[in-house]
């Protein structure tokens, strides 16, 4: 498993929103890419890190299902299960 940030561009500044702990970055950016609205793609960035955990952000653990989607708890990601705002 490897550890990715993903940050957010916010009035000109970056600053991080997530932390996935995920097997691949495939799997990391599919979870952003389901989460995410499609035009506001270009506002987010995923950043492979060697930090274990960020105690200030939320945390996610990432997987794939047998159908290529990207679950969190067992669930397919949504904006509703996996908000980065």
């Amino acid at each position: 498993m490897n550890n990715y940030l993903v940050s957010k561009e916010e009035g000109g500044n970056v600053v991080g929103v997530a932390f996935f702990y995920a097997p691949s970055y495939a799997v990391a950016d599919a979870a952003l890419h389901q989460a995410v609205d499609p035009f506001d793609w270009d506002r987010y960035s995923l950043e492979k890190t060697n930090d274990a955990c960020f105690d200030s952000l939320p945390t996610y653990s990432v997987s794939l299902d047998n159908d290529g989607n990207a679950c969190v708890g067992g669930e397919i990601v949504s904006h509703k299960n996996l908000p980065l705002v």
